[in-house]
């Protein structure tokens, strides 16, 4: 509810004390603490304290404890909120094979989505189309996530169309 009420502070609060809960009771290998690191890390994120937010998520990673949780693959896929197009995109690769080896379409659909907008701005338009065609198949037979496929799909369109016209132009 503070998220969507854009009250971050008061939700990082929440979120930094249900961690210091989890970490007295020793439950910091658990989907519960990945979530609220990562709650933490997003209320960072909308604060505009970037730099802390890139530590928690970095120190997420490197926790060989998360590597099999659940979790560990959205941690992944929200890569893009954290870093750059380009450096993201090896995470989101990882995002797309945790899915994939856990055979979980809706989510590898998902990581496949971003990882195709992730090609396309920067410009690699080529894997973006490879991207996003794969995601289709997964997602297809989902309503919500139809329309999300389809509309990155446009947009991908819509750039290889103008760097076609550009190219025609030069």
């Amino acid at each position: 509810l503070y998220d969507v009420t854009q009250r971050f502070s008061e939700a990082l609060e929440l979120y930094k004390t249900n961690a210091s809960i989890l970490e007295k009771i020793g439950k910091t290998q658990t989907d519960s603490y990945a979530k609220t690191l990562e709650g933490i890390a997003s209320n960072l994120m909308r604060m505009g304290q970037f730099k802390e937010a890139e530590k928690i998520f970095f120190t997420c990673l490197k926790n060989d404890n998360f590597k099999e949780l659940y979790e560990y693959g959205f941690l992944l896929r929200n890569s893009e909120i954290f870093l750059s197009y380009e450096k993201s995109i090896i995470y989101l690769n990882e995002s797309v094979e945790f899915f994939e080896k856990r055979c979980i379409p809706i989510y590898e659909g998902h990581s496949r989505v971003s990882l195709a907008m992730n090609y396309a701005r920067i410009g690699k338009l080529d894997k973006a189309l490879e991207e996003i065609n794969i995601a289709e198949k997964l997602l297809s037979n989902e309503t919500i996530e139809k329309f999300i496929y389809l509309v990155d799909k446009s947009i991908i369109l819509l750039y290889i169309n103008f760097e076609e016209n550009i190219n025609v132009l030069k």
